[in-house]
């Protein structure tokens, strides 16, 4: 979770740069791909086979890294607002009575 200016701005970068390495090795495969294809090392069926298999793990890629990043950005939003967990853990169990009352026997 980014806690600063500089590392708000170096997870984006982060992002980018990942995204931009993931879709240089898919238009190189595709390009592979449609080489092979010039070359009749390929049928159209093959070469839709690759361009589809390549488009949907891209997209898949493509659409978790945004939400991985934006679940972080949301996170630091709500650390910076001070939010704090509903239930903070203290490590005591809660058995519905108090301990620093005593308590009352007989009639009232």
């Amino acid at each position: 979770m980014p806690r600063s200016g500089n590392s708000v701005l170096d997870e984006l970068d982060h992002v980018l740069r990942e995204l931009a390495v993931h879709q240089g090795l898919a238009c190189a495969s595709y390009g592979a791909a449609l080489q092979r294809f010039g070359e009749r090392e390929l049928s159209w069926a093959e070469l839709l086979k690759i361009a589809g298999d390549s488009y949907l793990k891209e997209a898949s890629r493509t659409a978790l890294n945004l939400w991985r990043t934006e679940a972080n950005m949301i996170s630091w939003a709500l650390s910076l607002a001070g939010a704090k967990p509903l239930r903070p853990d203290t490590g005591q169990q809660n058995d519905g009575t108090p301990a620093d009352k005593p308590m009352k026997r007989g009639r009232r």
